[in-house]
């Protein structure tokens, strides 16, 4: 059995092999279980809202509704495009989050994932803008 494997989801077009083979050499030189790839969100958690029949509440308190975004965490969220694991510990465990976890960041126009038309059609659009104007890409 390999010591390390990686989950490439075919929904994650904009994903590119230097994207892979970056994260896999951030992975090796860090003492990390897994790696997975991430792009900061689009919107913040701490701004978000339960509904719960016709009324809605503050997920994390009132307080954080109004405080200016440069105090709060970052956050990112996985994006779907790289999973990078150890073998036996994903099969001991049955998750591919293990601790320590290394993020693998990546722009939010390379982190499209599609899982709706829109998602595809966005991604078409990007890939079609590239191939007027190509520039590298690189992650953030």
């Amino acid at each position: 059995m390999p010591q390390y494997a990686v989950l490439l989801q075919p929904t994650s077009p904009l994903r590119t092999s230097g994207h892979l083979t970056e994260c896999i050499e951030r992975f090796l030189a860090t003492a990390a279980r897994s790696a997975i790839g991430v792009t900061d969100v689009e919107h913040h958690p701490y701004r978000t809202f339960t509904y719960d029949q016709g009324e809605i509440t503050p997920l994390f308190g009132k307080d954080v509704l109004t405080q200016p975004r440069q105090v709060l965490p970052r956050v990112v969220r996985h994006n779907g495009s790289i999973y990078l694991f150890d073998s036996l510990e994903f099969l001991r465990q049955k998750t591919l989050f293990l601790k320590p976890c290394v993020p693998f960041m990546m722009s939010q126009e390379d982190s499209i994932d599609i899982d709706t038309e829109y998602d595809f059609l966005l991604a078409e659009l990007i890939l079609a803008q590239r191939s007027r104007f190509p520039q590298p890409r690189q992650s953030t």
